[in-house]
């Protein structure tokens, strides 16, 4: 029974970590130096922090697109950002519908 178990939690650890929805990870963006911090999905959101590593002020609209295993868009959504030069900040992305997403693209316009 322990051994069961113990390989029912290893399996469950193992898609958390294959998951998109589970890893926070670092992304850069189209805009050079701006990147997300920490990104992952979460509840159907994207959250994580955004960081400005430029000596520019940046401000705009992050725009999300999840795409299936198929490729196909399954949901997107938006945030806008204003960051000053050399700084960050806590970023979050509501109703993107990334839960069975596997990939995404990230643009910033």
């Amino acid at each position: 029974m322990k051994k069961t178990l113990e390989l029912a939690l290893y399996a469950v650890a193992l898609y958390a970590i294959g998951s998109n929805s589970a890893i926070a990870q670092t992304v850069k963006t189209n805009i050079p130096g701006l990147v997300l911090k920490e990104f992952g999905c979460y509840g159907g959101n994207y959250v994580g922090n955004i960081v400005n590593r430029s000596n520019r002020s940046t401000q705009g609209t992050v725009h999300i697109k999840v795409f299936d295993r198929d490729g196909d868009p399954i949901g997107g959504c938006t945030s806008h950002v204003s960051l000053e030069p050399q700084s960050g900040d806590s970023f979050s992305a509501f109703n993107c519908n990334c839960d069975a997403g596997t990939k995404f693209s990230i643009t910033v316009k």
